[in-house]
């Protein structure tokens, strides 16, 4: 995963959830700019935040 190191907002979100920072690189075919890219270990991030999303996942199902 990236995101625009000008976009503290993503990136930040990334790590709060578990995201782990590898590097920045300047992305000039996609973004032309510098982005953080990042690993996540998408099974450990869901363990970690099951209470504060699951709630979220069912209330939006249930509204369909």
């Amino acid at each position: 995963m990236d995101a625009d190191k000008d976009n503290p907002a993503s990136w930040r979100t990334m790590e709060s959830l578990g995201a782990v920072h590898v590097k920045d690189v300047f992305d000039d075919e996609n973004a032309t700019c510098v982005v953080k890219d990042y690993e996540i270990d998408v099974d450990e991030s869901i363990n970690a935040n099951t209470s504060i999303y699951e709630p979220l996942i069912v209330k939006t199902i249930s509204r369909k």
